[in-house]
């Protein structure tokens, strides 16, 4: 698993893209700039041609989805389907590289089923570039000095479990364990993928 930034300039426009590939899908954003100034529009749905392969392999599974977000930047989403040496991401503007395209992400870079959890948590937090804090948890918990975690946990249910529906979570030794209240659970899919995707990573 690896994260990046890249903010170059081309003689021309600028590409600014920040890739991310921890998560299942993988995210690129792409601002597309003139030597100047951002543009905030539109400059075409297909103005950025965006090829991921792997080098050393025959065949990359890898399917690209590219959205414009019509203000001139874009987000390129990714999956792979297979784990691969190493990848590389192509960016042409008209059939040209821009900025330092190809970039190479040297790996191994896992697909998503792949279970290969990192047994070190401080190598697996600097993996995944997490800061010490985040400013908005602490400012939402700051109403909250103090939790008794076997209080809430009999006093929720009890109050919001009948007519309104919630999911308990205990993460455990890298497993994840989930009880549910309520009648309508089925939102519960959303976040079980995002924590079973961390315990494989």
């Amino acid at each position: 698993m690896l994260g990046g930034e890249f903010e170059k300039k081309s003689k021309a426009d600028r590409l600014e893209s920040r890739i991310f590939v921890h998560l299942c899908l993988k995210i690129i954003f792409i601002s597309y700039c003139s030597s100047r100034d951002r543009f905030t529009s539109s400059p075409g749905e297909k103005v950025f041609q965006i090829k991921i392969s792997a080098p050393e392999e025959q065949f990359t599974r890898v399917g690209v989805q590219v959205l414009d977000r019509k203000d001139g930047s874009f987000i390129v989403r990714y999956r792979m389907y297979a784990s691969y040496q190493n990848l590389k991401v192509e960016v042409k503007f008209q059939g040209q590289h821009v900025a330092k395209s190809p970039y190479i992400l040297k790996g191994p870079v896992y697909h998503e089923n792949c279970d290969c959890p990192l047994e070190d948590s401080a190598a697996w937090l600097q993996e995944m570039n997490c800061p010490e804090t985040i400013t908005q948890i602490q400012k939402d918990l700051a109403h909250f000095p103090t939790v008794d975690p076997e209080k809430i946990a009999a006093e929720i249910p009890k109050r919001f479990g009948q007519r309104q529906s919630l999911c308990h979570y205990t993460l455990k030794d890298n497993k994840v364990y989930i009880k549910t209240h309520g009648e309508h659970v089925g939102f519960r899919i959303f976040m079980n993928a995002i924590l079973l995707s961390l315990t494989r990573k």
